[in-house]
């Protein structure tokens, strides 16, 4: 079964990088890793892609890349369970959609504090690329990527290892 884990936090609070790092901590324990991108900006409906997705569900294919495509008549919340209940992966990193309640890795603007996201639901930590300004923070640095994704998962049910 996939462990999922939420990266979220405002604009350029770092979610891209601490995806990154992750997802390189996850490849390195030689763990199948996942990923889901939550935006609020929608493709475009009037090109090709847009067209054919409006009809039936679509693959864009490029000579490197491969996407699925399709518009959604569900909720976002019952899509992203579906992806977890079907993943095969070993964890599913879930960039965004805060709403949701699955496991969160919150990441802080340096104006923001642990505060600021009192109604977010399931927070595992809090962490900032900058220099923390409460102690409940992490000082997210990629180097320790590795070993706090190995504690995470090991917390969420996950195999136990050595580094």
């Amino acid at each position: 079964m996939v462990a999922p884990l939420q990266v979220i936090g405002h604009k350029k609070s770092g979610k891209t990088t601490v995806m990154t790092a992750l997802i390189q901590a996850a490849k390195a324990f030689d763990l199948r890793v996942a990923t889901i991108k939550h935006t609020h900006e929608a493709i475009s409906p009037d090109t090709d892609s847009g067209r054919f997705a409006a009809q039936a569900p679509t693959w864009l294919l490029t000579p490197t890349q491969t996407l699925a495509y399709q518009l959604a008549a569900a909720p976002l919340a019952d899509r992203i369970a579906a992806i977890v209940q079907t993943c095969q992966a070993d964890i599913l990193l879930i960039e965004g959609a805060k709403a949701l309640d699955y496991p969160k890795l919150v990441l802080l603007n340096a104006d923001e504090t642990p505060n600021d996201w009192g109604a977010i639901t399931n927070v595992v930590a809090f962490a900032t690329l900058g220099a923390p300004r409460d102690p409940k923070v992490l000082a997210w640095r990629d180097s320790q990527a590795r070993a706090w994704l190995a504690a995470w998962y090991t917390q969420a049910g996950g195999v136990t290892w050595t580094d």
